[in-house]
């Protein structure tokens, strides 16, 4: 009868799971003969489990290098991705900066270059000249005094008080 004690009291419980999930802190009881060891073995499943509170009971199955894609992560990954605008069709917000080599369909980087500085709607701003050709002017337009014996076709006035 001794042995068949002792030989009780050298055993351990033996677990079957699978998953960090499934781990039992509780195993081996405490007590057994092998008192340093189940302490041990049940603290390394609490800080396993503390350590990864969220795998459930599905299989985590990335390789290391997938696992490497992760070196350098600060934050949540979807909020990071939930933060970018998708490369086809973004709605994009802000003050955009775009490389000086970029162009838009058949819009050059040169032609985009122009819009620098441009602080209002262009074609409000073009429709308030007037055309080189035959312009109406309104108001009240200033131009030069022409020099006595000038014969040409120049836009000038004829007032000849200020010319000596």
């Amino acid at each position: 009868m001794a042995n068949a004690n002792q030989s009780k009291a050298l055993e351990m419980t033996i677990e079957t799971s699978t998953y960090i999930s499934e781990l039992n802190t509780a195993y081996p009881e405490a007590g057994s003969a092998f008192s340093d060891g189940d302490d041990h073995l049940r603290k390394i499943k609490a800080n396993i489990k503390a350590t990864f509170p969220n795998f459930t009971a599905i299989a985590c199955t990335p390789s290391s290098v997938e696992f490497n894609y992760l070196t350098g992560v600060t934050s949540a990954i979807q909020a990071q991705f939930a933060a970018k605008a998708p490369l086809a069709s973004p709605t994009l917000t802000g003050t955009v900066v775009l490389p000086s080599t970029t162009s838009i369909g058949t819009v050059s980087a040169t032609e985009i270059g122009y819009l620098d500085n441009v602080t209002s709607a262009i074609q409000t701003q073009i429709d308030a000249k007037a055309p080189t050709a035959s312009p109406t002017l309104t108001g009240v337009p200033a131009a030069p005094t022409a020099t006595p014996g000038t014969n040409t076709t120049q836009l000038a006035t004829t007032d000849r008080k200020s010319v000596v």
